[in-house]
C-alpha cells in the first residue's frame, strides 16, 4: 500500500474500533472491552465511541454514562495485517520545530534537524542522512547528548499530550476476516518504547537515522517522523496486553 492507503487503512481501523464500542448493547465484545477499561457493565446506562480524527494522541474516545454521571477514555489506536510479517507503524510526525521546542532540544541541535529533514540546503542537497559529512563527531554528540538528557520527556511527548493524554493503548491485527485487538495502558507502551534508553544513529545496515530505544526516527517532507515495530511491542508486554478476539 502507498502512504494514502495506509493512512487511510488507519482512519477505517479507528472508526471500526468506535463502531465496535458503540454497539455495546448487543456485541459481546464490545462489553468485555468496556469492562475492560474497569466499567461495572451492570452500572452502564449508555455508552459510545467516536473517532476523533488526527486531532491529538487520542484516536477513539469511549464515552459512558452511568446514570447521571458521564466519564470518557481515550484511546490511541494502531493496526497492522498478521499474514504482511511487518509491524513497523507511524508513532508521531511533525515540523522540527514542534519536536525541538517540546523535547527542550537546543538550537544547534534544531539546526542539525533541519538539514537532516531538508528545511536546509546542504552541498545542494534538500535533506542529507546523518552518515553524511556534514554531521561531523561534534554535530553528532549534540544531537545524541540532546536526545540522551531529555529522554524521559521525549517519549511522553512521543505517545502523549498536554490537554486529553490517552489512557489505553490498541493494536488491531488483521487475520483474513478476523480481527485480534490487543490492549494496554499507555504507560505500558511507553516504557517499552524506551527500550534500553540508548541513542545511536542507524537500527538498520546504513546509519541514515536516528535510533531512539525501540523508536526510529525517519524524514518525511521535511517533517521528522517516528515509526515503531507493534508486532515486536506486542510479543515482548506479553501477558500486560489484553487479547480479544474479535469475529466479523
Amino acid at each position: 500500500m502507498n502512504h494514502s492507503e495506509i493512512a487511510k487503512s488507519g482512519y477505517a481501523n479507528e472508526q471500526w474500533l468506535a463502531d465496535l464500542l458503540s454497539d455495546w448493547r448487543t456485541n459481546s465484545d464490545a462489553k468485555k472491552i468496556i469492562q475492560y477499561f474497569g466499567y461495572d457493565m451492570d452500572s452502564v446506562s449508555d455508552a459510545y465511541g467516536i473517532r476523533l480524527g488526527n486531532t491529538g494522541k487520542v484516536d477513539v474516545v469511549l464515552t459512558v454514562h452511568q446514570g447521571a454521571e458521564k466519564s470518557q477514555v481515550g484511546i490511541s489506536c494502531k493496526k497492522f495485517s498478521y499474514s504482511s510479517g511487518k509491524g513497523t507503524g507511524h508513532v508521531s510526525r511533525g515540523i522540527v520545530d514542534n519536536y525541538v521546542f517540546g523535547f527542550g532540544l537546543c538550537y544547534k541541535v534544531r539546526e542539525s534537524l533541519m538539514a537532516y529533514a531538508g528545511g536546509y540546503i546542504v552541498e545542494g542537497k534538500k535533506g542529507v542522512f546523518f552518515d553524511h559529512p556534514f554531521f561531523c563527531s561534534k554535530k553528532k554528540k549534540e544531537i545524541i547528548d540532546g536526545f540522551r538528557d531529555n529522554y524521559d520527556l521525549v517519549f511522553t511527548k512521543l505517545f502523549s499530550s498536554q490537554h486529553f493524554p490517552p489512557e489505553y493503548f490498541a493494536v488491531t491485527v488483521e487475520n483474513d476476516d478476523d480481527r485480534m485487538l490487543f490492549v494496554t495502558e499507555l504507560e505500558n507502551v511507553i516504557e517499552y518504547a524506551k527500550g534500553d534508553r540508548r541513542v545511536w544513529f542507524g537500527r538498520e545496515k546504513t546509519k541514515h537515522n536516528l535510533a531512539l530505544g525501540n523508536v526510529t526516527m525517519y524524514r518525511k517532507g521535511e517533517e521528522l517522523q517516528f515509526k515503531m515495530d507493534y508486532r515486536a511491542m506486542i510479543k515482548s508486554l506479553g501477558h500486560r496486553m489484553r487479547i480479544f478476539y474479535i469475529n466479523s
